[in-house]
Order: structure tokens, then sequence, then C-alpha cells
């Protein structure tokens, strides 16, 4: 477990204290009795236990945040893990005079390998249009790298 932001622990020690001051403020009613101390005491009392409260709603709202922001950083770890595992489906191969990504399942399709570096996504390279040329030349759609994937 990480260490908690100062805030955090400022919350908590003060929840703390003011909780001992309340259970303390009580006994104190308790052992007095009646008359105006025990009556002073009382209101006192009640005082700290609505200082408690506002102290534990704020220490409800952090966790909430906290547990917010956990659950946030999960999922980006689980994207990441989930595209770690993509990349490697893909595997470096010249072909031509260029070097290309191609997944073994798909042994005839062609992917950017700077897009996948950057981007971290897989994107086909396409055909150029027919020109003089241009026959074998790919590129890609997105950072739009040309490819000579024929001799």
């Amino acid at each position: 477990m990480g260490s908690m932001d100062p805030l955090t622990l400022a919350t908590i020690t003060g929840v703390t204290s003011a909780a001992k001051t309340t259970l303390d403020a009580i006994l104190a009613v308790l052992s007095k009795g009646k008359g105006r101390d025990a009556e002073k005491a009382a209101k006192e009392a009640l005082g700290l236990v609505s200082d408690l409260q506002a102290r534990l709603l704020q220490f409800q709202e952090i966790a909430l945040r906290l547990q917010e922001e956990n659950a946030q950083l999960r999922a980006e770890i689980r994207q990441k893990e989930e595209g770690a595992t993509e990349r490697k489906q893909y595997e470096r191969k010249t072909v031509g005079r260029s070097v290309v990504l191609v997944r073994e399942d798909e042994p005839g399709n062609f992917y950017c390998p700077t897009c996948m570096e950057v981007k971290k996504h897989a994107i086909p390279l396409q055909p150029h249009p027919m020109r003089s040329g241009s026959f074998g030349s790919h590129f890609c759609s997105q950072c739009e790298t040309s490819y000579r994937l024929r001799g």
C-alpha cells in the first residue's frame, strides 16, 4: 500500500482526535450528573459530535476520491497490458525494400511499424493508387509513410 497524501493523514488525525475529545466530553457529562456543568458539558459534546460528523463526511469524500482514482489507475494498467499483448502478435519483417509488421495469422497483410511504435496501434498499410512507378508501393493512412513492398 502506498503512502497517503498529507490531506488524508490530517483528516484521519483530526477525526481520531475529535472522536477522543467527544468520548471524553460524554464521560464528563455522565460523571457530573445534573446541573449547569452537566448542561454545559452536554452542549459541548453535541458541538463536538457535529464537528466529528463534518470531519467524517470529509473523510468519506477523500476515500471516495481515492477509490475513483484507484479504479482509473487499474483501468489504465489493464489497457496497457492489453496493448502489450496485442503488440506481441506482430513481428517485424523485411518485405521488398521495407520493414513492416506482419501477423502470423494474416501473412498477406502488412502493418505500419511507425504507428505501432508511436501510437501503439496496428494500422494496416494501403496500396498506393495505381500510377506509374507505384506498383508494390503501400502507405500508412495515419502517418502517411510510404513502403516499397516489391523489389
